[in-house]
């Protein structure tokens, strides 16, 4: 997984579009997260299936990953009905981000549509050259996010990513914490199973992700898990975890990274911590 990535950035290094660590980590990552939510759609619908219960897809047909970017004929993509060059730019930029940006009208903050529309608000599609997209696109359609293990890749990929943009210079020092400082902070705190994990700054939500880790896994080298309830487990995923962030990019690294830590429901706000007067809070 991590040389296909490798691959990626290479060829978006020689895109007009792209400059730069903070570009081809952003672009990387709305493309990963339409590939890893089709994925997860799957899992969804198999277990509706299961359950003997009808399931009601996130996305409209037409911008399922399936249709709009890797069409399949005899389990190989069809080069006919796919996309590619001007075509695949127009219908990307002028109704796919229309689409996904539209999703933040969802009332129910706690709903994956409203993620979805949280991300999207302050991403665009940066690639200039369709075919640079194509190449992109096909290469992420080869990965799998349908096992535990995948997820854990993908969440260790991710982290390289920001990491590699973190250490880009200027000011995307704000999207990245070292681990090592992190994990120790972590560390000390010790959250538990049930409590509460605020971050006013989150950034990227590397503490908010450290932090989910540590109360999930017993070892995590092992990926031995801790022996939550399931109303702990529930807990964890959706109201454990909080945090609010003012810059537009970072909000929306931010909540895709929760999400492809398999936290579902992340519950960041785009807001100016400091703008909020806290001066009727007392020290008991």
């Amino acid at each position: 997984m991590q040389n296909k990535i490798d691959r990626i950035t290479d060829i978006l290094r020689r895109d007009d579009g792209i400059s730069g660590a903070m570009h081809y980590t952003e672009q990387i990552s709305w493309i990963l997260f339409l590939k890893f939510l089709d994925d997860y759609e799957e899992e969804l619908k198999i277990e509706a299936m299961l359950n003997d219960k009808s399931y009601q897809s996130i996305l409209d047909e037409k911008f399922r990953w399936q249709v709009w970017a890797a069409p399949k004929k005899d389990g190989k993509l069809d080069v006919k009905n796919a996309l590619s060059g001007s075509d695949l730019l127009d219908f990307v930029n002028k109704e796919l981000f229309v689409y996904l940006k539209n999703f933040k009208n969802n009332e129910n903050f706690k709903s994956i549509e409203y993620k979805i529309g949280g991300i999207f608000e302050f991403i665009d599609n940066r690639i200039a050259n369709g075919h640079t997209l194509r190449e992109v696109i096909n290469i992420i359609d080869e990965l799998s996010f349908n096992k535990e293990s995948d997820v854990f890749a993908l969440g260790e990929i991710y982290e390289k990513l920001l990491k590699d943009m973190g250490s880009d210079g200027g000011n995307s020092g704000e999207f990245y914490t070292p681990r090592p400082l992190i994990k120790a902070m972590v560390e000390v705190i010790n959250p538990k199973a049930k409590e509460r994990i605020y971050d006013p700054s989150c950034g990227s939500c590397g503490f908010l992700v450290e932090s989910f880790f540590h109360i999930l896994y017993k070892d995590r080298a092992k990926r031995e898990k801790a022996n939550l309830s399931v109303e702990e487990l529930e807990f964890l995923k959706n109201d454990a975890l909080f945090g609010k962030k003012k810059t537009p990019l970072s909000y929306a690294m931010g909540v895709m990274n929760m999400i492809l830590h398999e936290i579902s429901s992340p519950n960041i706000i785009k807001t100016n911590t400091l703008s909020k007067k806290n001066h009727r809070y007392k020290r008991r």
